[in-house]
C-alpha cells in the first residue's frame, strides 16, 4: 500500500476521516512517515477543524527523522485558523 498518495488522495476528496485512519494504519503497520506523510496528515485537519490533532502531529516529528517544512507550518496556522484557535 502506498501511504502518501492515499492519505493525500482522501484529503482532497474531502474524506477526512479516511485519511487520518490511514495515517493510524502506517503507524501501526510500522511505516516510516514522511514529510509528503505529515504534511498530508496537517492539511488533513484542516479540513475537519481539528487543530489539536494537527498541532500533535507537528509535535510528533520531534521524536523522528522528519524535517518538517514551510508547508507544514503553513497548513498547521491554516488549520488553528479554520479552527479559530490562536493561543
Amino acid at each position: 500500500v502506498t501511504y502518501n498518495p492515499a492519505v493525500s488522495t482522501c484529503r482532497r476528496g474531502c474524506r477526512w476521516h479516511r485519511a487520518l485512519r490511514l495515517l493510524v494504519e502506517m503507524a501501526s503497520a510500522q511505516v516510516e512517515f514522511t514529510t509528503v506523510a505529515y504534511n498530508a496528515g496537517v492539511s488533513t485537519c484542516r479540513t475537519g477543524r481539528l487543530w489539536v490533532r494537527a498541532l500533535r502531529l507537528v509535535a510528533e516529528t520531534s521524536s523522528t527523522q522528519v524535517e518538517l517544512n514551510t508547508v507544514t507550518y503553513n497548513a498547521a496556522v491554516r488549520t488553528c485558523t479554520r479552527g479559530c484557535r490562536w493561543d
